[in-house]
């Protein structure tokens, strides 16, 4: 037997570090950010509970966040849920991922979302989410809040073990229903894979398709100066 030795060649290049906190029950997010931000940054996922099983779901996302490595420092944290956004807010959020001597701020979905829907003046917006009613209205309150009005609202009622399966074919035919009148859709749970079909969705129906995920992972961007892997010209940062 001959032994060889390849002396190995080490890439020390300074990337840009992304933590990213994801419910125990999600496959779909993580796969998702380390496609979008491949080559661009470095993205450390850690799994937390599902809201409704821990009694103080903050404590779980603080928790969560501590188990990213504190060598991997990352400038933010994404937190991939979209209603925990709506029930807690960025400021808390922040202050749940934070750790002393670091300034670490935290990315949820929903504010992540208002924030590309001024960026591309959209007024009117059709929404596609998995929840039940009284969730979908809350959400459909929280967006017009903030100034943009709601259209029309698809309503998929799916269980949480459930939304990572929808298929492709049931997304875009709910993407389709919201359309009429709506200047973009946003397709609200990280739980839901539109970012394979986001793009030629969009080039169909000629306006912006966004998930949750996609625009999440663009704010984040936009954060620490990198451009996304994938993610079409309506989320390009300068």
């Amino acid at each position: 037997m001959r032994i060889k030795h390849t002396p190995p060649s080490f890439d020390l290049s300074s990337l840009p570090n992304v933590g990213l906190l994801v419910f125990e029950e999600d496959p779909t997010s993580g796969p998702a950010m380390h496609s979008l931000f491949a080559e661009v940054a470095r993205v450390q996922v850690a799994r937390m509970p599902f809201p409704s099983s821990v009694p103080d779901p903050l404590a779980a996302i603080k928790l969560a966040a501590s188990s990213i490595l504190p060598s991997a420092a990352p400038d933010v944290i994404g937190v991939a849920c979209t209603t925990l956004g709506m029930a807690f807010g960025a400021e808390r959020l922040s202050q749940a991922v934070s750790r002393p001597g670091q300034d670490i701020s935290a990315c949820d979905p929903i504010h992540a979302a208002l924030a590309a829907f001024r960026r591309l003046e959209v007024q009117r917006l059709g929404i596609v989410c998995p929840y039940d009613v009284a969730t979908a209205e809350r959400l459909a309150a929280y967006v017009e809040a903030a100034g943009t009005r709601v259209t029309a609202i698809d309503i998929m009622n799916a269980p949480n073990a459930a939304i990572p399966h929808v298929s492709a074919r049931s997304l875009a035919t709910a993407v389709r229903k919201v359309v009429p009148g709506a200047d973009a859709v946003f397709v609200s749970c990280t739980g839901l894979d539109v970012l394979p079909i986001a793009s030629s969705l969009g080039a169909e129906l000629q306006l912006p398709v966004m998930g949750s995920i996609q625009v999440m992972a663009w704010a984040i961007a936009e954060r620490i100066g990198v451009r996304l892997n994938a993610m079409g010209s309506q989320f390009t940062v300068p």
